[in-house]
């Protein structure tokens, strides 16, 4: 089965498998425990292209409090967005 793999095979198929890792967790706790050690590798870090900071006071979907703030915008690789919460807890403007 899939939750008797050795190691070293689980974690190669993590890499090769990116986007499914909230699908693999749920294999089992040794697959989820795998997935969290990978996580928190470097190599898996967040890649950032570039940051903007913006303090636009013309910014359109900004409400009154939010234009007094200073504003952060990253670009990050397409293929990173689901690990950031693209769709789920990350708002887009």
């Amino acid at each position: 089965t899939l939750a008797s793999l050795p190691p070293d095979i689980k974690q190669m198929i993590v890499r090769i498998e990116e986007n499914s890792m909230d699908n693999i967790r749920q294999i089992s706790h040794s697959w989820n425990s795998i997935v969290l050690d990978y996580l928190k590798t470097p190599s898996f870090l967040l890649p950032i292209d570039r940051v903007y900071f913006s303090s636009d006071p013309e910014v359109k979907w900004a409400n009154d409090e939010a234009r007094k703030l200073v504003h952060m915008y990253a670009i990050i690789p397409e293929q990173r967005t689901a690990n950031v919460g693209f769709g789920k807890w990350l708002k887009v403007h």
